[in-house]
């Protein structure tokens, strides 16, 4: 039986799919930092229409610190790694 769980992981596979698709055609004529740009703006745009969505934006502000923080060394971790690997 498919429950809704496996339905939302086959959703994000094949827009993930289809997102890499459009990013290939797209490297061909605008730089990787430009579509890079583009792909994390637009995935910003999708999570926090969702969040508004369904209620849960209005909890953002409600997160703690230590939330904020793992938040923040993530980006920062990434960050440095994208540095390394251009």
């Amino acid at each position: 039986e498919v429950g809704s769980a496996e339905a939302m992981i086959l959703a994000a596979t094949v827009l993930w799919a289809g997102e890499v698709l459009v990013a290939k055609r797209l490297l061909g004529g605008l730089s990787p930092l430009t579509v890079g740009s583009v792909r994390l703006g637009g995935g910003l745009v999708v999570l926090v229409a969702w969040a508004a969505a369904t209620g849960a934006l209005a909890k953002v502000p409600d997160a703690g610190v230590e939330v904020w923080a793992w938040a923040a060394v993530t980006g920062l971790v990434l960050m440095m790694i994208g540095r390394i690997m251009v």
